[in-house]
């Protein structure tokens, strides 16, 4: 949780603000354009306090996608709805809760009929594992990238999901036992 002692001098007065902890990895400032931007050493502050129900709802989205969880309120610990999974169109969500151990990258769910696809992972937490059964578990978690690895090994220990990652990558994740380690492309 943010600390309100811990609030980053550069950012705005109000109530909502970042940490010092911020690691800069762009995550907040992605889901919150224009409340969110940066302070001359590339962390994320807030530029100004959000005034509208569409900008309180993308500071929540800033707050539950920041892998240090720097993104907070003085008084406010959550939001009064969950803010993700976060429908982006075409059957792909962002799932928010970015981990620390991928320095803040998105994560995605790919509704498929085949089997759902998580795309890179977020950090293991209940506010994304019970949306991912409510949406029928995940038959797949495909890693981009060696860095962007989280807790893929969970999510598809829980689901029995396959992972798929490029052969170059392959040393990053280990396998989760159960599941196969698959090189190439996912079906």
């Amino acid at each position: 949780m943010a600390r309100p002692t811990e609030r980053n001098p550069a950012g705005g007065d109000g109530d909502w603000f970042v940490d010092t902890a911020c690691i800069a990895c762009g995550a907040s400032r992605h889901v919150a354009p224009g409340l969110i931007g940066t302070d001359d050493e590339g962390r994320s502050i807030f530029l100004r306090q959000p005034e509208s129900p569409e900008e309180l709802r993308l500071a929540w989205l800033a707050v539950e996608v920041c892998p240090t969880r720097s993104v907070g309120h003085v008084t406010l610990h959550r939001p009064p709805a969950p803010a993700f999974p976060q429908d982006l169109g075409d059957g792909v969500a962002r799932l928010g809760h970015n981990s620390r151990d991928s320095f803040g990258a998105h994560s995605y769910l790919v509704r498929r009929p085949g089997g759902n696809l998580m795309v890179d992972a977020p950090r293991w937490t209940r506010e994304v594992r019970r949306p991912l059964e409510d949406a029928g578990g995940l038959a797949h978690v495909l890693l981009t990238h060696r860095d962007d690895v989280a807790d893929a090994e969970r999510y598809a220990a829980h689901f029995g999901a396959e992972v798929w990652v490029h052969e170059r990558d392959r040393g990053a994740p280990p396998t989760p036992p159960g599941c196969s380690r698959a090189p190439g492309r996912p079906p």
